[in-house]
């Protein structure tokens, strides 16, 4: 099963409405107040660290792809959904249908592969298959950044985000360990940092991370 099948395996009517983009951006703007601008200054913020040269790819993008316009000599999005590369095609990005965990591309072929929103999608092993897939595809020498959301810690003092965070379509949210766990088992070497994206008090955790040479062992 393909990581769009296990996605979308289970949803409501509702949910499927969201493959639609119009509504894929509303439901944004309704559930996740204020993300918008925080999620393209954290992008903006993690690319002048690690370096915005190069070619970059947006995994599970959906249908726009906030690399756009942040300075990287191209973007490549990749999407399960035809509806959605097609709409990012309009404009004005690259875009190929593909499962994230079976990327259509040789070894090191970016410097750069970003990932936000998509995990919480997908089960333990297709999670990490993409995660691998990731690192594949930018090498040693480039760069994986994951943002994806989290449970609060506390319910009682997050409680719009974590209602918010049950009525998710994905049926794999996480906790900040559970997710850390999952990624340090794929052959990369991390950085965690645990961030406030939306006015509700939803939270994501963004990992930074390279493949590791051959030979090396985990950190």
């Amino acid at each position: 099963m393909t990581d769009n099948e296990q996605r979308l395996a289970g949803e409501n009517p509702l949910h499927r409405l969201l493959e639609w983009p119009p509504v894929y951006r509303l439901a944004t703007l309704l559930l996740a107040p204020g993300s918008e601008s925080r999620l393209d200054a954290m992008i903006a913020r993690i690319a002048k660290q690690i370096g915005i040269s190069g070619d970059a790819l947006d995994v599970g993008c959906g249908p726009f792809s906030r690399l756009a316009g942040q300075g990287f000599d191209s973007v490549t999005g990749v999407d399960v959904s035809p509806v959605y590369v097609a709409a990012l095609q309009k404009s004005g990005v690259r875009g190929v249908v593909s499962s994230a965990d079976a990327l259509p591309f040789p070894d090191a072929t970016f410097r750069t592969v970003w990932n936000s929103g998509l995990l919480h999608h997908l089960p333990d092993d297709v999670l990490q298959g993409a995660v691998r897939e990731m690192l594949r595809v930018s090498g040693p020498q480039g760069h994986v950044v994951v943002i994806d959301a989290v449970l609060p810690r506390y319910a009682l003092l997050r409680p719009l985000a974590w209602i918010t965070r049950k009525l998710d379509r994905g049926r794999f949210m996480r906790t900040q360990a559970q997710l850390e766990s999952l990624l340090q088992a794929c052959n990369g070497q991390w950085e965690f940092q645990r961030e406030t994206y939306a006015l509700n008090g939803l939270e994501c955790l963004v990992a930074c991370g390279r493949q590791r040479e051959a030979g090396t062992s985990p950190s």
